[in-house]
């Protein structure tokens, strides 16, 4: 936010893009008449997380992210983020297996597992690539 409670000034530097930011996050309402930010000191602390990073911070007030989330990615480095990522989807795939044999032959099931594969082949390759020094 820019304030700074040890100058005499604390106010000088206030960021005030980030302060119309906060103010509509606390105020505005969403689709569920709730504003997206509760004023607890934990929720708090998580926006001052996302608003450090411009990224994440548009991802939030687009609502293309989750308070939570966006506060975890914006503390987090590229690796650990992507690290989660996969570890999230290899966590749903073995749930999902736990339910294979329990469902019905469908074909759009099939699609989906070969777009599953195909991802998990590119990202294979690259980071293949980045080992034998192939930073694409």
């Amino acid at each position: 936010m820019g304030i700074n409670l040890e100058s005499n000034e604390p106010l000088k530097q206030l960021d005030q893009d980030n302060l119309r930011i906060l103010t509509k996050l606390f105020f505005e309402k969403n689709s569920e008449n709730k504003s997206r930010v509760l004023g607890s000191s934990d929720n708090l602390i998580k926006l001052n997380k996302i608003l450090s990073n411009t990224e994440i911070t548009n991802k939030f007030i687009n609502g293309d992210l989750p308070l939570t989330e966006a506060s975890i990615l914006a503390e987090s480095d590229r690796d650990d983020i992507f690290y989660k990522y996969l570890k999230d989807a290899l966590n749903c795939l073995e749930e999902a297996n736990s339910y294979a044999y329990k469902i019905k032959y469908n074909e759009s099931n099939i699609d989906l597992l070969k777009n599953i594969v195909e991802i998990c082949k590119a990202i294979r390759n690259t980071i293949q690539g980045k080992k034998d020094g192939c930073d694409f």
